[in-house]
């Protein structure tokens, strides 16, 4: 893919990140970044949150694809659905590996009003989210069949996938601001979470209640009075500097890196900062149209009083006392101090943390702070 082209395609793709109305122009520019005739995203929340998306590239438009479902949508489930949304994160799974011969599927009613109706002979389907909280399948559609399909397309499509699943994520948090609020990025004083937008060369734009909270701490994450973040050291710092420069080229088009994370060390001694960066661009232009930069979320281990984790427990099937350890594992309390408070045995309480971490994939507890965060985002509460 030439690099215009992969630059035009990211600009488009993060066109979404605060906007839904952009998901059109962004699938168009994917599939002619892949070689394509089209695509289709859908999203399905999962843990009873007000988030769905069913877009299409404008040769198909929404009211085609809701007509494909109603009529045809039966025939892709459970077969082809089920194994896209089993299937490993970024991997295509072509109709073939489905059903063997699609040959044999020529006349069925489906294959048929693809073909006729859109000129499709070949499907395939890529998952794009591994976090269990949404689930998020990318149908592509190919005039050619396989292997005449564009020998381009893997590398492309490896190019690609990765931006429009951090787009989603993105957009989810958005959507769940805009849907309580009527705003995005205008309402991030609600998120519990610290948020910040920046411009390229590092400087704030907006930061939120709690972003503001952790300044004020002035515990080796501070806003410095030119109005950059600032770490602890000079090393930490100009490692954030990069990373931010890093995200806004992927905003712009001109980069590939999709998000970084890092830690910042505290003056306290406490549990360090937890950075997580993102390219962002303001589509909606609810405070500068056209703006490319990158948001960070801070996340405070240590102060996690607004955190829910019942979707969490939910969602990965915890027992009564796996989400009470859970909670307090996010709250920082060590294996002896849980085994206290909850008055068992500690072997007892490090079990818990073996299976709340089996069950959740992850292996630390920053990385059970994010998933909880990511899974039911603190808005509001």
């Amino acid at each position: 893919m030439p690099g215009s082209d992969l630059g035009a395609a990211l600009l488009a793709i993060y066109d979404t990140t605060t906007s839904p109305d952009h998901w059109p122009a962004a699938l168009d520019a994917f599939a002619r970044g892949i070689g394509s005739a089209g695509a289709i995203l859908v999203a399905v929340d999962q843990v009873d949150l007000p988030f769905h998306i069913q877009q299409a590239t404008s040769n198909f438009g929404v009211e085609a694809v809701q007509h494909y479902f109603e009529n045809f949508g039966h025939y892709d489930g459970p077969a082809m659905s089920n194994r896209v949304a089993q299937t490993p994160p970024f991997q295509l799974v072509r109709d073939t590996d489905i059903w063997g011969d699609v040959s044999k599927l020529e006349d069925r009613p489906d294959y048929k009003f693809l073909r006729e109706e859109r000129g499709i002979r070949r499907r395939g389907g890529v998952r794009l989210s591994q976090n269990k909280g949404w689930t998020d399948l990318l149908a592509i559609q190919f005039t050619q069949d396989w292997p005449d399909v564009p020998a381009t397309m893997p590398k492309h499509l490896a190019s690609l996938v990765p931006h429009l699943a951090r787009a989603v994520e993105v957009n989810r948090t958005f959507t769940l601001l805009r849907h309580r609020f009527h705003a995005a990025l205008a309402a991030l004083d609600h998120v519990a979470v610290g948020m910040s937008v920046v411009l390229p060369s590092g400087a704030i734009i907006v930061a939120n209640r709690e972003a503001r909270r952790i300044h004020d701490l002035d515990d080796g994450l501070t806003m410095s009075r030119a109005g950059f973040w600032r770490c602890l050291t000079n090393e930490a710092s100009t490692e954030l500097a990069s990373a931010i420069r890093c995200m806004s080229l992927t905003a712009a088009g001109e980069g590939t890196e999709r998000e970084v994370l890092l830690f910042a060390e505290r003056k306290s001694g406490a549990r360090p900062f937890l950075i997580e960066l993102a390219p962002l661009r303001d589509s909606h232009g609810e405070l500068d149209r056209g703006l490319s930069g990158a948001i960070l979320h801070i996340i405070d281990p240590e102060n996690q009083r607004n955190i829910s984790i019942d979707r969490l427990a939910q969602l990965f099937a915890f027992t009564g006392a796996e989400t009470e350890v859970c909670l307090h594992m996010i709250s920082g309390l060590s294996a002896p101090e849980i085994a206290e408070l909850r008055n068992t045995a500690e072997a007892t309480v490090r079990t818990q943390f073996r299976s709340i971490y089996a069950k959740t994939g992850v292996h630390r507890r920053a990385e059970l702070l994010r998933l909880a965060l990511s899974v039911d985002p603190p808005i509001g509460r």
